[in-house]
């Protein structure tokens, strides 16, 4: 095993669902494929040899358009999933980019800090009513990445203006604390509920199959429930301190009422007074 990280063997009910973003390629579509081998179900009948038992028509896997470089898509897709009236027990934020160079969207936005952070967090507020009727046990998963660390926290970034300098690392660096902020500020939102919130950091990045195990491993191990606010930085060993910077309260909040008025468009105002009371 080498210390590496391991993807966790658990039986998962057939109704669980879960939102994997990034789903379609890479570590995102690993996550998704080990996560729907999980159901118990399946699993049954792979114990006793089974012939052609990935071919069930019930265990649904479902492709949905989302493009994180424009909130208008991102409100479509919540908007659509919501309507559909499903549960929510799983909601992975796997999705991510590094931009060497300073690319705007369509929202005129920087294309890393929309990606990796704002879109994002549009989604999980989104979803945190739906998710708080799903029942016990519910999780959203944030991938974030040890390169927090190295941030230089930028006020123009959170503000979600472009950085007068622009660094492409400082620029990825920063939404991933970003993410561990947010891992803060929606934890407050989620007192009281069964809906708990973490972040995790993939790893060197060798394989996909690899890189999703940590994400899994915070998604879905029973030992995990009713735990919230904690960093992995490997599968199957303890939560880990982020920085400093990620832990100031204060920076938090500045990032917090930023990002609100960011998406004051997007966001309902019941979300919004959750957001800003919490």
């Amino acid at each position: 095993m080498g210390g590496e990280a391991s993807i966790p063997v658990v039986s998962l009910p057939r109704s669980r669902i879960a939102i994997i973003t990034g789903g379609n390629a890479g570590v995102g579509y690993e996550t998704g494929k080990a996560i729907r081998r999980m159901d118990a179900e399946f699993q049954a009948e792979k114990a006793k040899g089974t012939q052609n038992i990935i071919n069930d028509d019930h265990l649904d896997v479902e492709f949905m358009q989302l493009d994180l470089g424009s909130l208008e898509s991102v409100k479509e897709f919540t908007d659509t999933f919501i309507a559909s009236g499903r549960k929510l027990h799983i909601l992975i934020c796997n999705a991510g980019i590094y931009m060497p160079h300073e690319v705007t969207t369509v929202d005129n936005l920087d294309m890393t800090y929309q990606v990796n952070y704002l879109s994002q967090f549009l989604m999980v507020a989104k979803f945190i009513p739906v998710m708080k009727k799903s029942g016990s046990d519910c999780r959203i998963v944030l991938v974030s990445s040890e390169a927090h660390r190295k941030a230089k926290f930028s006020h123009e970034l959170a503000s979600g203006k472009q950085m007068s300098e622009y660094d492409g690392f400082q620029c990825f660096a920063n939404t991933k604390l970003f993410q561990l902020m947010q891992m803060y500020s929606i934890d407050r939102v989620l007192t009281r509920s069964s809906v708990e919130i973490c972040c995790v950091h993939p790893g060197r990045v060798k394989t996909a199959h690899k890189g999703a195990a940590t994400a899994i491993y915070a998604a879905v191990t029973p030992d995990l429930q009713a735990v919230s606010r904690a960093y992995y930085k490997e599968s199957r060993r303890a939560a880990k301190w982020p920085s400093n910077k990620a832990r100031d309260k204060e920076l938090q909040e500045f990032l917090l009422k930023s990002t609100v008025d960011v998406l004051k468009d997007y966001l309902d105002q019941d979300i919004v007074n959750e957001l800003e009371n919490s």
